[in-house]
């Protein structure tokens, strides 16, 4: 539910037709055994072995040290989760986005304005947005700054308690209790 076979196969499009060999694809975080057998045998089958890598799961508070070694986080979910966290601290690290919009991501995922979009499982769209990514360096640098300010602006903890407090009087404002 995931789509990690998305981003792997979006990567045999960037590197083994598009040569671009200089990027990799570090995948964190573990699954049911056989769908991680095949994501590897994708991973050999598509000659992805010096660009894809396989990291085992880490801790959340040890992602951040993760998201400093990258430039985009890939989401590429294929159900409707609420809102995946990922994203979130993602673009609170500086990363550009790169997802579906599935489920609650959509309200902060904007194509072209927070980051990229491209349809569940299309590896075809991930890869062409990735692609734009890097033959346009200041284009990664804009879209990096615009999902953390977003973030900043709307998603702090302070605001969201706020606004669930006003919900929930608003909720109560009219009963007799």
């Amino acid at each position: 539910h995931k789509g990690v076979h998305t981003a792997i196969e979006a990567m045999a499009r960037l590197v083994n037709k598009r040569k671009m060999d200089h990027i990799t694809l570090t995948l964190v975080g573990s699954g049911h055994p056989e769908y991680e057998a095949f994501l590897h045998d994708l991973v050999e089958r598509e000659h992805l072995h010096d660009h894809v890598t396989f990291h085992k799961p880490v801790s959340k508070e040890k992602m951040h040290s993760i998201f400093q070694q990258f430039d985009v986080l890939v989401f590429p979910s294929i159900y409707e989760e609420p809102l995946a966290r990922i994203t979130q601290e993602a673009m609170a690290a500086g990363l550009v986005v790169v997802g579906t919009t599935t489920g609650g991501t959509k309200e902060i995922l904007r194509d072209g304005e927070t980051g990229f979009t491209f349809a569940p499982e299309d590896a075809d769209g991930l890869a062409e947005q990735v692609a734009r990514l890097i033959v346009d360096p200041d284009l990664c640098c804009r879209l990096a700054q615009a999902g953390r300010q977003t973030m900043l602006e709307n998603f702090t903890l302070d605001k969201m308690v706020k606004e669930i407090e006003a919900y929930l009087v608003g909720c109560f404002a009219g009963s007799s209790r």
